[in-house]
């Protein structure tokens, strides 16, 4: 039966034929029997068989380069798994950062948004909320249907003023109130509630 040698066997029988002929050269080198030696490989890697990449060592001589090596490799991978987790903590915390960043702008969010809510309802009628029923003179709130009564006449005066108005005349025909403020008078048109010129005054009189 024939056997058939395996790619391995045969770089395994060319690497010791190789370095047979060196042990030949230097018997004082190597005084055991050739078959007491290890071939190891400079580069660890088994496939170069390149005289230059080989040399005999002992068997605790070749556990010792290959001891070596393993520690070497086995403290770079620490090292590499190290910056690995180094890099993975910042990634961490950056995201951590950006989340405190969201949570507080969103709470700065809620605050003003808050502040707005208790001005506006500060600004509104009776403290209440102002409903879409209103429209304002200045920066107040008043009704927005027709002036009909000296009460609500006041009303708007006081507000036009911006404190309490010396006197109030009414013209409810005529659709306008005058209101007097401290030696200033305005004349406030009762439907829209604007402001309205002498002229605008005269004209409404005139065309009565």
């Amino acid at each position: 039966m024939s056997y058939k040698k395996s790619k391995k066997e045969d770089t395994n029988l060319a690497r010791r034929k190789r370095m047979y002929a060196e042990y030949l050269q230097n018997r004082k080198k190597y005084p055991l029997p050739f078959d007491a030696y290890e071939i190891h490989h400079k580069d660890f890697n088994k496939t170069n068989i390149h005289t230059s990449n080989l040399k005999i060592l002992t068997p605790k001589e070749h556990d010792r380069l290959h001891d070596e090596h393993n520690e070497g490799v086995r403290r770079a991978a620490e090292k590499r798994e190290e910056k690995l987790d180094k890099i993975r903590e910042r990634q961490k915390e950056r995201k951590k950062k950006r989340k405190r960043r969201i949570i507080s702008l969103l709470i700065v969010l809620s605050l003003i948004g808050i502040l707005i809510f208790f001005l506006f309802l500060l600004k509104s009628p009776e403290g209440g909320l102002p409903s879409l029923g209103y429209v304002t003179i200045g920066r107040n709130y008043v009704y927005p249907e027709d002036i009909s009564t000296l009460e609500k006449a006041n009303e708007i005066c006081d507000l036009r003023c911006g404190k309490p108005a010396n006197s109030v005349e009414t013209n409810f025909p005529l659709h306008f109130i005058t209101c007097y403020c401290e030696g200033k008078k305005y004349f406030v048109d009762t439907r829209i509630l604007e402001d309205l010129s002498s002229q605008e005054i005269g004209m409404r009189e005139k065309n009565q």
